[in-house]
């Protein structure tokens, strides 16, 4: 609808995980957390409101009376990158990328109590184009749930989450030297 990314609602099972003071999304979920993930925009049901972007929900993994798992790992080493630097800048400098992630849900008590479980470990170094050093950030992720089927028609879940990022020497560019750039802690 022609608004900025800070316009949008971001939410987690129905519930609002935007930054309040900017907007943007503040949770960092996994994508192995998710059964599903639910666009929206204008004309969207009124439980979406204070938004006039589009609304994001991820709804979360519950497990269920089959044990189910994944484990997931993506590494790209710096030999797998192309080079698409403008002629006149310097290229050398770090990159790697690695993604590690399992889960594992299933039932404490058939037709009654399931867990979700799930940890994901994510990093890259970075060397901006004409930076005189790297830049490296990370992101350790864990959610846990627990869902109780009470009756036919009622369903209670109790869930943790925790998320970190840490980027060392963030704002580095060809511009900004490495004792101008400052550390993420958050």
């Amino acid at each position: 609808g022609g608004t900025q990314s800070r316009q949008n609602a971001y939410t987690i099972d129905g519930v609002n995980v935007a930054d309040s003071g900017g907007g943007g999304y503040w949770m960092l979920p996994s994508i192995q957390w998710m059964e599903e993930i639910q666009v929206g925009g204008l004309g969207a049901a009124a439980e979406y409101g204070a938004f006039t972007g589009g609304v994001i929900n991820g709804v979360t993994k519950s497990g269920g009376n089959v044990f189910k798992g994944g484990l997931e790992l993506y590494y790209q080493p710096e030999a797998w990158t192309a080079n698409n630097a403008p002629e006149g800048f310097e290229t050398e400098g770090d990159f790697e990328f690695k993604d590690v992630a399992a889960s594992l849900g299933g039932p404490l008590a058939k037709d009654k109590l399931w867990f979700f479980a799930s940890v994901e470990y994510w990093e890259a170094i970075t060397t901006p184009v004409g930076a005189e050093d790297s830049t490296d950030r990370k992101i350790p992720r864990f959610l846990g749930k627990l869902t109780w089927q009470a009756s036919e028609k009622t369903r209670f879940s109790l869930m943790g989450e925790y998320d970190k990022v840490t980027q060392e020497r963030r704002g580095l560019s060809a511009y900004t030297l490495p004792e101008a750039s400052y550390k993420q802690d958050g």
